[in-house]
């Protein structure tokens, strides 16, 4: 009776043990699906607004060249909301009047729009120094939106010291605090250099509110030449017009049918009945939505979706501990028999 009695003890001993594994086993299975909650739904939440920051209080010393570039191409869809961004910064260095070197260009995409650059300020001060940069902003929007003149403060107190010549695209003083793009003021004052400024662009537009900050106290050494550039280029694009569609056909042919949703238009049919001369010529394609797959498509809206890694990630977790799981209660079944 005592062998027994201590049999059946170490039996109910062991199978506690099992439960509180199992116990333990499903908190931490509750506790990692919760972990992995803000993971599986990270692409849906839109991370806040990048600032762009390159280059900047570098190349200071004689004779160094400093050249930067920035790329963005913002992307909105008006009627969903959904905004994204992809980035590519390119920085190179040298030494001035030599073909810089250049690090491999890097691209940053977030689910928002980038809302300011900040490029080569206060750089290239030393004696002879060279800057060279550029900004490109490229707005894709898809949907009613209304396009805004770019306003410039510019080359304001820029070129002193004697000697240095001044090339501005303008000599606009729009307030600082408000105007699209600050470039190159109290640049190339240190004589014998010069400075070459210019914004282009067809227009910016206030959905996409992107800022450029460039070339500011820049080149301010002797013989230092300052060269920077900055081009806006917004596309507005009626939700559901195609890319690159023909809109009619010739000699009478049916006209080509327009994308929607940016897949791309098919080419006019030829050959309409009893059309003879009569058909209207069709006019050029619209410029596809950014998000399409047609010719013309130039990138895509962020993905609102679950991402594969993330997905990958939780479902290892899950597995993981669902393994676990499976040891354990394997262990509970024999510690029974």
């Amino acid at each position: 009776m005592t062998t027994h009695a201590r049999a059946q003890s170490r039996h109910f001993l062991g199978l506690g043990a099992a439960r509180r594994r199992l116990f333990i086993a499903a908190a931490l299975l509750a506790v990692a699906a919760v972990a992995c909650l803000p993971l599986l739904g990270a692409s849906s939440a839109s991370a806040a607004p990048l600032p762009i920051s390159q280059c900047n209080g570098t190349d200071n010393d004689t004779n160094q060249a400093v050249e930067c570039r920035v790329v963005v191409t913002n992307t909105v869809n008006v009627a969903t909301g959904v905004k994204s961004s992809s980035t590519v910064v390119t920085v190179c260095h040298g030494v001035a009047g030599a073909p810089p070197t250049c690090l491999t260009p890097q691209t940053f995409n977030t689910n928002d729009l980038v809302s300011s650059v900040t490029q080569c300020n206060g750089s290239g001060n030393g004696t002879g120094g060279t800057v060279t940069c550029r900004v490109d902003v490229i707005n894709n929007i898809v949907g009613a939106a209304t396009p805004q003149s770019i306003t410039v403060n510019q080359c304001q107190g820029s070129a002193g010291g004697g000697g240095t010549f001044l090339d501005c695209s303008s000599l606009e003083s729009t307030d600082p605090s408000t105007a699209t793009v600050v470039q190159c003021n109290g640049s190339g004052v240190g004589g014998g250099g010069g400075v070459t400024c210019t914004v282009d662009g067809n227009s910016t537009a206030s959905i996409i509110p992107t800022r450029v900050n460039q070339c500011v106290g820049s080149g301010t050494a002797g013989g230092a030449f300052v060269t920077c550039e900055v081009t806006f280029t917004t596309n507005i694009v009626a939700d559901g017009e195609g890319t690159d569609g023909g809109t009619g056909g010739t000699d009478g042919g049916t006209g080509g049918t327009g994308g929607t949703d940016g897949t791309g238009g098919t080419d006019g049919t030829g050959g309409g009945t009893g059309g003879g001369d009569s058909g209207t010529p069709g006019g050029p394609g619209t410029p596809g939505n950014p998000s399409g797959s047609g010719p013309g498509s130039g990138g895509t809206l962020a993905n609102t979706g679950m991402p594969v890694e993330n997905m990958l990630l939780g479902g290892a977790s899950v597995l993981l501990l669902g393994l676990g799981l499976a040891a354990l209660a394997r262990r509970r079944h024999t510690v029974k028999r």
